[in-house]
């Protein structure tokens, strides 16, 4: 079992869990076979690169977006959006909270459970309306 499978499997009990992946036709087959096979408890969408060049329209409203694409990040609507891996190219500008790993994945969603244990809920402040969280993780962190 890798450390993507072993943290997801720990998370299922706190989150709803849906894996939303870019690719085309085939691609994104294979992938949904994989995710059926060894994450069964997951949901999959697909999102198919012929007809989407970002993640943008799948509703994230109430979720937490996490992803290693800036791009994808940015134009999310999730409640809280969290970059994947290290600083590359395409994500080297990222403020917001970073997880390198599966293990900080792993962390930092059951940080933000602990510190939340009923639901998230959504603050926005006053001056720039900008859309808080209530999780004790702050913009700029670390895991």
């Amino acid at each position: 079992m890798s450390w993507a499978e072993k943290v997801l499997d720990d998370l299922k009990n706190i989150y709803e869990i849906t894996i939303v992946s870019s690719g085309y036709s085939p691609n994104l087959t294979a992938k949904e076979l994989w995710i059926n096979k060894h994450l069964p408890y997951c949901n999959f969408i697909g999102v198919n690169l012929k007809e989407y060049k970002d993640k943008s329209h799948i509703n994230m409203q109430d979720g937490i977006f996490i992803d290693d694409s800036m791009q994808n990040l940015v134009t999310s609507n999730a409640i809280l959006n969290i970059c994947f891996g290290d600083d590359y190219e395409w994500n080297k500008n990222w403020q917001g909270i970073r997880c390198r790993n599966w293990m900080d994945v792993g962390n930092c969603l059951t940080k933000l459970k602990l510190k939340n244990p009923y639901k998230t809920r959504v603050l926005r402040d006053e001056k720039t309306n900008e859309r808080l969280i209530s999780c004790g993780i702050e913009k700029g962190d670390k895991i």
